[in-house]
């Protein structure tokens, strides 16, 4: 069963990876840890600033290089936790890249560990490596005995049109993305400090914060249907999300389905819920627009409860960041009577 299972992973690759599809990917992921990094690295440079003492912490350590030091550290877990435990960030599965062997089998842990500790070695070494070596492999990649390859086009026939969800199904996972993403917003909206007592919203910093969490929820719904074919509530629903004539969901239609989601948030989901009824393909608005349904899944999505912990554990994170730095008594002061 192993080696069956060894088999199939190796046969779900193509080519290398090209120089172009691996800038892409890193475009995404900088801009993605800049999104999740970056305030909290400030905050932890005014916390540090406050003249509180922290542990483990020289005072020899000025705050700037706490606040960097604090990024890098965050960086360096966000890529090897990705690859380790999704064979790739979310910029390598927005472009249908994965890490693994030299061999073409699973990343592990260490080669994980060993590729991305190089990297600031890599950021001007790097590029002409992969550009010029015959792996196509920078520093990290050498040393780690890793590649970066190309998932295969996805080729499954449709042997018999698919099984549209009925609202009901649908409802349900809408559910439990609610509940995720909700947890996530609140932690992420006390560890930034974006609740500001009053009517006014403080321009600056908090306002690209504010501007960056619906970026962070795009980026969920798009980059989950477009990489896995369905959220973690549809995973867990045993949906997933496909154009009307069966063929898989792609990051175009996640796109569009995800546009047109707060306009069907504003109306309370109801017309949405009549479409879906009655409509042909039991499609919302989002679907009409992309020429998608949700049909259902035989299983639970294997990636489903790894992309549920990797959600709850970041906003614990941010949630226990928020509480050292005194960000969560911002909420408690919004929330109290006066």
């Amino acid at each position: 069963m192993r080696q069956s299972n060894e088999t199939r992973s190796t046969q779900s690759f193509t080519a290398l990876a090209t120089p172009r599809e691996r800038f892409a990917a890193q475009v995404i992921d900088a801009v993605t840890c800049c999104l999740l990094f970056c305030y909290p690295a400030i905050r932890t440079e005014q916390f540090a600033k406050s003249g509180v003492s922290l542990p483990f912490v020289g005072s020899q350590v000025s705050p700037r290089m706490l606040a960097a030091g604090a990024f890098v550290l965050a960086t360096l877990v966000y890529f090897v936790v990705m690859e380790w435990l999704g064979g790739g960030t979310v910029g390598k599965l927005l472009c249908r890249l994965r890490v693994v062997s030299v061999d073409r089998k699973r990343c592990g842990f260490v080669s994980a560990l060993v590729r991305n500790f190089v990297r600031p070695v890599d950021l001007l070494a790097g590029p002409l490596l992969v550009a010029f070596s015959p792996q196509r492999q920078r520093l990290g990649d050498r040393i780690a005995d890793t590649v970066v390859v190309r998932l295969a086009p996805r080729e499954e026939a449709v042997v018999q049109p698919p099984e549209f969800a009925a609202w009901e199904q649908r409802a349900r996972a809408t559910i439990v993305d609610f509940v995720l993403l909700g947890i996530f917003a609140i932690a992420y909206i006390a560890d930034t400090g974006s609740l500001y007592v009053g009517s006014r919203l403080a321009a600056g910093p908090a306002a690209v914060v504010w501007l960056a969490l619906p970026v962070l929820l795009f980026a969920y719904y798009a980059g989950m249907e477009a990489t896995f074919g369905a959220t973690i509530g549809k995973m867990f629903a045993r949906l997933r999300v496909v154009h009307v004539d069966g063929g898989p969901g792609d990051f175009t239609t996640g796109t569009i389905r995800t546009l047109a989601r707060p306009l069907e948030m504003l109306a309370g989901y109801l017309p949405s819920i009549l479409l879906v009824r009655f409509t042909r393909n039991r499609q919302r608005l989002g679907d009409i627009l992309a020429g998608s349904s949700v049909a259902t899944a035989s299983k639970v999505h294997p990636v489903g409860p790894w992309a549920a912990g990797i959600v709850a554990a970041i906003s614990i994170g941010l949630m226990a960041h928020a509480v050292a730095t005194g960000g969560a008594r911002q909420i408690m002061a919004f929330l109290t009577p006066r």
